[in-house]
């Protein structure tokens, strides 16, 4: 089961040390914004996290773990694209 809580790692994103390159493009509100409905999720190894459709409406950042990210294919075949580590 997915638990959704708030972060005690990550306190700030405007003071984040972690602070992914994206981030440094927005502006004080705007990270505050992102500051204010961030929450943490944990996943098991092999879980989902997205599907390839319909697109997001969130951000993911990963802090501890991998995640691989690939193209589902047809016939239950997969090409994997990249493997994402912690920033």
């Amino acid at each position: 089961m997915i638990e959704f809580r708030r972060s005690p790692n990550c306190l700030n994103c405007n003071d984040c040390n972690k602070k992914p390159p994206l981030f440094s493009l927005l502006n004080k509100d705007e990270l505050e914004l992102i500051n204010e409905d961030r929450f943490e999720v944990s996943y098991k190894a092999g879980e989902m996290m997205f599907k390839q459709w319909p697109a997001s409406t969130h951000i993911l950042m990963i802090t501890s773990g991998m995640a691989k990210i690939y193209l589902e294919g047809p016939g239950g075949i997969n090409l994997l694209l990249k493997i994402v580590k912690p920033i």
